[in-house]
């Protein structure tokens, strides 16, 4: 354990376990997907598992933080909006893979004359991955989100805290100060404010079809609540900001650096 005179934010001890930088299981997910479409044949699932491949980062900071951080609460917290960029990171992915199939269909069709399917199967793949990657998002970093509010903690989530992880270095606070907009809980809670709104309008219309209401009806309710909801999440993102937005780490784990003795 080391300080660093008059400065918080560079104090960190190490623990000693290796460094998992070049860890090979990163690459798992693309390798079972490849095998998986060789055995199987199904494009559906080597689309989903490819995708996956680019959230695992978040997603194994996430589980370090869960077992490494003492305080229970902020890692819940922290681990939930990694949780929830790696998902931002597969929907992403998903996106780009679904536009690149659409691509690829309408090209095969005008150049044979025929579709084919496998390619169809990849779109749709790449479509219910999207839809699952966003309520995932859309779940973990409400979580999160609730977690540091009634917990009154400032969250600090960056690309840092994957460094920190690989070098086993607690608490996470990097050797680099970065900027405060490095840190991506608003950006996390802002996505999610945006996919919060076509998630609602899927359940309302579910709820006005088993209801038995109109068109007209089923149309001024989705104005309003979609009124209602674009005002209320933008004051939500206003007041956040100011409560749960860390502006340097060692807000986020200030009771894990000692002061420093004069």
């Amino acid at each position: 354990m080391t300080t660093a005179a008059g400065d918080r934010d560079n104090w960190y001890e190490r623990d000693d376990q290796p460094a998992g930088s070049r860890a090979p299981w990163r690459w798992l997910p693309l390798v079972v997907g490849l095998i998986v479409f060789e055995i199987t044949l199904n494009p559906m699932l080597a689309v989903a598992l490819a995708c996956f491949r680019f959230g695992d980062a978040d997603f194994a900071t996430a589980w370090w933080l869960l077992r490494r951080d003492p305080l229970r609460r902020r890692s819940y917290a922290c681990a939930g909006f990694h949780v929830a960029w790696g998902f931002t990171r597969i929907l992403t992915m998903a996106i780009v893979a679904m536009l690149l199939g659409s691509v690829l269909v309408v090209v095969v069709a005008a150049a044979f004359q025929a579709p084919m399917m496998f390619l169809f199967d990849q779109v749709m793949a790449a479509l219910i991955t999207i839809l699952v990657a966003g309520v995932a998002c859309l779940v973990s970093s409400s979580i999160a989100m609730a977690v540091a509010a009634f917990g009154r903690l400032k969250i600090w989530v960056s690309p840092t805290t994957h460094e920190a992880r690989k070098a086993q270095r607690w608490p996470p606070l990097p050797e680099i100060m970065p900027p405060p907009e490095a840190n991506r809980v608003m950006s996390a809670l802002a996505i999610s404010s945006i996919l919060a709104l076509p998630a609602s309008f899927v359940v309302i219309g579910m709820f006005s079809k088993w209801a038995g209401a109109s068109d007209q009806t089923f149309k001024i309710l989705l104005s309003l609540i979609g009124a209602i909801e674009m005002v209320g999440l933008t004051a939500l993102l206003v007041v956040l900001n100011s409560r749960i937005v860390a502006r340097r780490p060692s807000e986020c784990w200030q009771d894990e650096v000692p002061v420093p003795r004069p």
